[in-house]
């Protein structure tokens, strides 16, 4: 999804349920990736979902490769 979002980055795009706790981990990496600043974006993200397990691990990933702390 993380690619399928830089595809669509000159377009609007919304999930289909943005309440959804796996998309907003998604989000959260978008906003970051398109400049988002960290404290506001993370604060979000924890008000919908604090990602564990696998999640919190892919997560990471991401952020590793943006060269972002990790949650």
């Amino acid at each position: 999804m993380v690619a399928r979002c830089c595809v669509l980055e000159r377009r609007k795009w919304w999930s289909v349920c943005a309440v959804n706790k796996r998309v907003s981990a998604f989000v959260f990496l978008h906003r970051l990736k398109h400049g988002a600043d960290r404290t506001t974006a993370e604060s979000d993200l924890k008000k919908i979902w604090q990602p564990d397990g696998v999640w919190r691990e892919f997560v990471n990933q991401r952020l590793g490769e943006m060269k972002q702390p990790s949650l």
